[in-house]
């Protein structure tokens, strides 16, 4: 069973530090397989205007439901500076070879001089002195996680409401929110707001960012940056953009908070159509795309694998011999940046997609192969490939926002008939304490809660997909084609080898890329997940 500790209200003393540290080591927490987690909520200060709602309400439902997915948990309380050092000195013990170390922190946080302070509840002047004596650091909890050397770090910062310092000590408070700090690897650091923002502390029990952590981060078999997806997609939505979460991570491998489910499992049960475009679209035979077509006749991509299937049609009649007379594959492979010619290789369908850059060998097969089925192999251009597949990142793009927008106001409606049903249910059970013949309403009553959840369970899946999707795209519009992403390619359709003409719908959602394709070449903004209140419905 897992472990909890309650450190509530917590002052300075000997006892109730012996008290936190021996639960926490209690049973061998540094066994392999560990998950432990450390959860501090301030919402009590010694001055009485800095207090908040939400963060205690924050770790008691977070504690509740990581300790149900077998954490042993620790909660910190209203606990000043001193207090909340030595649970993070008694947690690092606890994380140290841990399969799963998780921090959690809400209340109020600043940034100063480019480091980021979470206030203790010692908190009473808005000075420097006054910061200095409350506060712990970002710094300080980096650190732990560095020695303890857990398989997955993960750091929550719920800690962005509004700033007690911002108006009365300018001279050494950067600006509002938190400030970010690039994520070690195997660890992730997730904000309740981007850098510089102000996070709501939310009207309900929680705050807006806690109540989206709640909702997903025990969806079984769902990996964590997935679900942190989701957290950042939920509150975007929900705010109608006005806050937008942020990450930083550098986790390898797949890690899952709940592990009831396997991702197989979870793919079977998901439309793949995105997935499964992925995994063909890199193949130099016509056979998976053929495939794709016979599984999603009507799929999202039915256009580009017809388009590739075409060109196979064609490439038998052409030979990549003429073009390297003509150009040097060798010195343009050894001269031409490989992550920009990968990406473009992997956007016209010539590599398969691996999310590293391909080495010499495999670039060369992908040109000879591109070379070959081109309309005219004998005048290969870097700068034409180049700006095909500028294009095409940009209409795959385009594909993925239909597909984005029509999601978000599927999962609007079914949230709402959630509600309902869900209090209808509630209602149901009520009555029939009292009236037994009520009883008999309830099976149906929770199948219909049944099927909403598994309509909503798809339509999350499919936003998982086509949000990731979006972003490497969004990605590799920056990072290669940066000086192409301009309104001018709509006035280039002609050349885009049968890409074929755009409808003002098309239009607005390729002029929308372009927007977000800017703003993910901005490196202060680069990753942020702004773009998804642009595919809110209109009022």
């Amino acid at each position: 069973m897992p472990r909890a500790a309650a450190y509530r209200d917590a002052r300075p003393g000997l006892a109730g530090l012996c008290a936190l540290l021996l639960c926490l080591l209690a049973g061998g927490a540094q066994a392999a397989g560990s998950r432990v987690a450390l959860l501090i909520g301030n919402a009590r200060y010694a001055d009485a205007s800095f207090d908040l709602a939400n963060p205690v309400n924050d770790v008691e439902a977070l504690g509740d439901r990581l300790g149900a997915m077998g954490f042993a948990v620790t909660r910190a309380e209203n606990s000043d500076r001193d207090t909340m050092r030595r649970a993070l000195s008694a947690f690092a013990a606890a994380a140290k070879g841990a399969e799963i170390a998780l921090f959690f922190y809400a209340g109020h946080g600043v940034q100063a001089k480019g480091e980021n302070f979470l206030l203790g509840s010692n908190l009473s002047s808005v000075t420097r002195e006054g910061l200095e004596a409350a506060a712990i650091t970002l710094s300080e909890i980096r650190q732990v996680f560095a020695r303890a050397g857990p398989e997955l770090g993960i750091v929550i910062l719920d800690a962005c409401r509004n700033n007690p310092f911002t108006e009365s000590a300018l001279d050494f408070i950067d600006g509002k929110g938190l400030t970010r700090s690039a994520g070690a690897a195997g660890m992730l650091i997730a904000y309740s707001t981007d850098p510089g923002s102000v996070a709501y502390d939310g009207k309900g029990a929680n705050s807006i960012f806690t109540s989206a952590l709640l909702q997903h981060i025990g969806t079984p078999g769902l990996d964590v940056r997935l679900m942190f997806g989701r957290v950042r997609q939920e509150v975007v939505l929900a705010t109608e953009g006005r806050q937008v979460p942020w990450v930083e991570e550098s986790v390898l491998g797949e890690h899952y908070l709940n592990t009831e489910t396997t991702r197989e499992d979870l793919a079977r049960q998901v439309n793949r159509d995105v997935a499964r475009w992925r995994e063909v679209s890199g193949s130099l035979e016509p056979g998976p795309y053929r495939a794709y077509l016979q599984e999603f006749p009507d799929g999202l991509f039915r256009d580009f694998a017809e388009r590739r299937l075409a060109r196979f049609a064609q490439a038998s009649t052409h030979r990549v011999e003429g073009a390297e007379e003509k150009f040097d594959l060798v010195t343009f492979i050894s001269q031409v940046n490989p992550r920009k010619l990968t990406d473009s290789l992997e956007l016209l369908g010539y590599l398969p997609r691996t999310g590293g850059v391909a080495d010499r060998v495999q670039l060369r097969r992908g040109l000879e192969a591109y070379i070959a089925e081109s309309d005219d192999p004998e005048s290969f251009s870097p700068q034409k490939m180049f700006l095909e597949a500028a294009r095409i990142n940009v209409f795959l793009g385009t594909k993925l926002a239909q597909r984005i927008r029509t999601d978000i106001v599927a999962l609007s409606a079914i949230d709402t008939a959630m509600k309902v049903a869900q209090d209808t249910y509630a209602e149901i059970e009520r009555i029939a304490r009292t009236d037994p013949s009520a009883k008999a309403l309830l099976p149906d009553a929770k199948a219909q809660l049944d099927a909403i959840a598994e309509a909503q369970f798809k339509v999350l899946g499919r936003l998982d997909q086509s949000r990731e999707y979006y972003n490497e795209l969004l990605r590799t519009a920056g990072d290669d084609f940066g000086d192409l992403m301009t309104p001018a390619l709509l006035g280039l359709d002609g050349n885009s080898r049968q890409l074929g003409e755009v409808s003002a719908d098309a239009e607005r959602d390729i002029r929308l890329f372009l927007k977000h394709a800017r703003i993910a070449s901005n490196e202060a903004t680069r990753g942020t997940l702004t773009w998804l209140s642009d595919f809110l419905p209109a009022e």
